[in-house]
């Protein structure tokens, strides 16, 4: 994979235009607001419990979504 190298500030800049365009993007076919967490289902920070933390508590989530056999 290639790799672009930018002046730190234009890195900064792309990085807000692209996010702006995303979150017009999401606004246009969603009517919804990005990043608004009430729309996910389930929200975890991995600094605070831990990448196998949150391995565990998205795994008990998926098995708590399926239907009991």
């Amino acid at each position: 994979m290639e790799r672009r190298q930018f002046p730190e500030g234009n890195a900064e800049d792309m990085i807000h235009r692209r996010d702006k365009l995303r979150a017009d993007h999401y606004r246009y076919y969603t009517d919804q607001k990005w990043g608004d967490s009430f729309h996910y289902y389930l929200c975890l920070d991995s600094s605070m419990f831990g990448i196998e933390k949150c391995v565990d508590i998205i795994e008990d989530a998926c098995k708590a979504m399926r239907p009991a056999s």
